[in-house]
């Protein structure tokens, strides 16, 4: 799980797709709660790192994982069941999307 947290991929199998999205926005909500909000600048420069590391751009990924941990902090500091909604939207979407590849 923690691999596939850190490895730049485009899920195909909807479950693995909904928990690492999932992963992230807690990865956000506690980042947030420790750090403050400068946990979402580090953790934007911590998946650009991660994309020159893996030599391998799939920028919709990096772009989802930043969204779900920014959701994930946002739903955290100002506890909003809105955001946290949103995060669970895009996963059964995603999921739904996902459903008859696995």
């Amino acid at each position: 799980m923690i691999r596939d947290l850190l490895t730049p991929e485009a899920h195909q199998d909807g479950y693995v797709w909904a928990a690492v999205l999932l992963s992230h926005a807690f990865i956000g909500g506690v980042g947030v709660m420790l750090i403050g909000w400068w946990f979402i600048p580090v953790y934007i420069a911590f998946e650009v790192v991660q994309a020159v590391r893996a030599r391998r751009a799939l920028y919709w990924d990096s772009v989802l994982d930043i969204v779900a941990v920014v959701l994930g902090g946002l739903s955290v500091a100002v506890g909003s069941i809105g955001a946290a909604l949103a995060v669970l939207t895009i996963a059964l979407f995603g999921w739904y999307v996902r459903r008859d590849n696995g």
